[in-house]
């Protein structure tokens, strides 16, 4: 019965993918009540290691349900449900405020947190 040995290294690659900065639609006016009412920010909180997005802690991006605003395809799925729970009007019981949810992102290793508030128009 002989012995593995097996050595794992971590390295940093270039971002494989296109980062870029859609322009935000105003939806406003087109028949959705709850945009008419409320404005719904990210604000990036902390950063565990590197955002391969590109994240840097503090910013603070508008989005709803149509426009990611400038924010990671995978934060903004993975905070999709409670930005359409905020335009709603709803809040967790959970949560200390009740315009404010927080999140973090699904890569675990370089994890991103953000907290989503909800302001009035």
């Amino acid at each position: 019965m002989g012995r593995v040995q097996v050595e794992v290294k971590r390295f940093e690659k270039e971002p494989t993918h296109l980062k870029t900065k859609p322009a935000m639609k105003d939806m406003t006016g087109r028949g959705f009540p709850a945009l008419d009412k409320y404005k719904v920010f990210v604000e990036i909180l902390g950063i565990a290691n590197k955002c391969m997005w590109g994240h840097k802690e503090g910013e603070r991006f508008e989005v709803d349900p149509f426009n990611v605003g400038g924010v990671c395809g995978f934060l903004y799925w993975e905070a999709y449900h409670f930005i359409n729970l905020l335009f709603t009007g709803g809040s967790l019981p959970w949560e200390g405020e009740e315009n404010v949810v927080h999140g973090a992102c699904p890569d675990l290793y370089n994890q991103v947190s953000f907290r989503l508030v909800r302001e009035k128009r």
